[in-house]
């Protein structure tokens, strides 16, 4: 979102200055407007609107391995294929996707709050290195008409589908979906012990 808002109005305030200079300098030069999105306020009865310029898109599958004595579930692998635009840095890109698939995994099968236990983030459980799965990033293309050279942004995007392509890939492993995450070894143990 920051790519696609302030990256546009960056864009267009030096196109604006480099047309006022060469406008000073005897040069025509051409005056690229104001931005102004097609967004509006969301109705109050039904909710329905359209409260943002645009939107980022993505779809993740996982592959995981799953101990069937212990309940340990680990990612090897998630694909990652997501709609941003038109990337500005694709380096970037990819390490957005890679971060977010991260915060994702966490999310599914490692933290936990637990009101009075969880006092430090020593006992808050966060993926470490060990827990990095293959990540392959596939940028799609789509420019935005409204974003900086087309782009818009990834950020949140690749947080979001991570732990759903994660909880499919335990229902396609052991055949039981697990509603309440995370999914760690002690939600997971009783659903292999019933495989073993």
């Amino acid at each position: 979102r920051q790519t696609y808002m302030s990256g546009e109005a960056v864009r267009l305030a030096v196109a604006a200055l480099k047309s006022a200079l060469l406008e000073t300098a005897g040069v025509s030069g051409r005056y690229i407007g104001q931005k102004v999105g097609d967004i509006s306020a969301l109705d109050p009865v039904t909710g329905e609107g359209i409260p943002y310029e645009t939107y980022s898109f993505g779809v993740q599958m996982a592959e995981v391995e799953i101990n069937l004595k212990s309940g340990e579930v680990k990612v090897l692998r998630v694909v990652a294929a997501h709609d941003s635009g038109t990337p500005i840095n694709p380096m970037y890109m990819e390490g957005q996707i890679e971060g977010g698939i991260l915060m994702g995994l966490g999310y599914a099968l490692l933290e936990e709050y637990i009101p009075g236990e969880t006092l430090n983030f020593a006992r808050y459980r966060i993926p470490r290195p060990k827990d990095v799965p293959e990540i392959v990033p596939l940028i799609q293309e789509i420019p935005r008409p409204g974003g900086p050279y087309g782009a818009t942004g990834v950020a949140e995007s690749a947080l979001v589908p991570t732990a759903a392509a994660i909880i499919n890939a335990i229902n396609n492993a052991c055949g039981v979906r697990i509603f309440d995450l995370p999914a760690n070894q002690a939600k997971v143990k009783p659903v292999t012990d019933l495989l073993c």
